[in-house]
């Protein structure tokens, strides 16, 4: 059994130009104000378990491996939303299990 505990600060990152984004239809960024913002801190809690059988001429491994176990949606970016005419940030992937089989000779 295994546990890991990511904890990194925030990405800094460049504000976006609300009202410059409206007229463009698109993402604008204030860049006189270029990586001046930096989003949450990211923290991801991973979790690993697993068991050995060894063998005469083998080795069996299974493993259950979950990523991001307690569901954190930390933010990835952020970008302008010209249909809802928002600012609106993407995030990480939720929790990701992995089943592992292996055998090595």
């Amino acid at each position: 059994m295994g546990g890991r505990i990511i904890w990194a600060g925030g990405q800094r990152h460049t504000p976006i130009d609300l009202e410059a984004s409206r007229e463009e239809g698109n993402t604008v960024r204030k860049q006189e104000l270029a990586w001046t913002e930096q989003y949450d801190d990211f923290i991801r809690f991973d979790f690993k378990a697993g068991f050995i059988k060894n063998r005469n001429k083998s080795t069996h491994t299974i493993e259950l491996d979950i990523q991001n176990v307690t569901n954190r949606l930390n933010i990835m970016g952020d970008y302008y939303d010209p249909d809802e005419d928002r600012i609106d940030t993407w995030t990480q992937m939720g929790i990701i299990p992995s089943l592992i089989y292996r055998v090595e000779f």
